[in-house]
C-alpha cells in the first residue's frame, strides 16, 4: 500500500486518507488535518468564506451541478444532457424548457429507491418544478391520477348540492 506524510501534522498515512490533487493525484494534506485547516479557515471569517463559495459556485456552474446529479441520481452531466434531448428539451409532462438556468428536475422511481437518493437504474425521466411537485403531491398513485383525470375531463355538476359525488373507481 502507497504511503505519504502529511505537511501538517508531518504522519505517514496511507494515501486512501488524503484528498486527491491535480498535482500527483494526492493532495500534501491528509483529510483529518485539511478538514481542520478548512474549518479554522471558516471559523476566522465566515462571511468572507461564503463569499469564495458562492463566486466558486458561480464559477464553476456545472461542476457543482454534475457532483450533485452523480451523489442524488447516479447520473452523469452526459446522460443528463442526453435525456433532456430525448425529451425535446422540456419537461416531460408539459414540454416546458430550461429556462433561466432552472434545472429540470431528476424523477426516480421512489419503489425502488424510497427517499432522495436513487441507485441510478430507476431515473424515470427530466421535470418541471410544478409537475415534479403535483407527481411527488398524488403520491405516484395511478388511481389518484385516474380520478384527478377523470374531475379534469368531466367536473362534476354541482347544482347547489353540497359535496361532490366520487367516480366509483376502485381503490387500491
Amino acid at each position: 500500500m502507497e504511503e505519504k506524510m502529511c505537511r501538517t501534522c508531518g504522519l505517514i498515512k496511507p494515501v486512501a486518507e488524503f484528498h486527491r490533487s491535480r498535482r500527483d493525484g494526492v493532495g500534501p494534506h491528509c483529510r483529518k488535518c485539511h478538514n481542520a485547516r478548512n474549518r479554522a479557515v471558516w471559523h476566522a471569517d465566515p462571511h468572507r468564506a461564503r463569499q469564495y463559495g458562492a463566486k466558486w459556485k458561480r464559477e464553476n456552474p456545472n461542476r457543482n451541478w454534475s457532483s450533485r446529479l452523480w451523489y442524488l441520481y447516479r447520473l452523469t452531466l452526459d446522460r443528463y444532457e442526453e435525456m433532456l434531448t430525448r425529451q425535446g428539451g422540456g419537461c416531460l409532462i408539459c414540454g416546458t424548457p430550461d429556462e433561466r438556468g432552472n434545472k429540470l428536475s431528476v424523477h426516480h422511481d421512489h419503489r425502488c429507491c424510497p427517499g432522495k437518493r436513487s441507485c441510478g437504474e430507476c431515473v424515470v425521466a427530466l421535470l418541471c418544478g410544478d409537475c415534479n411537485r403535483a407527481e411527488g403531491l398524488l403520491r405516484s398513485d395511478p388511481v389518484r391520477v385516474e380520478r384527478l383525470l377523470g374531475m379534469l375531463l368531466a367536473p362534476p355538476q354541482l347544482g347547489g348540492q353540497v359535496g361532490l359525488e366520487v367516480p366509483n373507481i376502485p381503490v387500491g
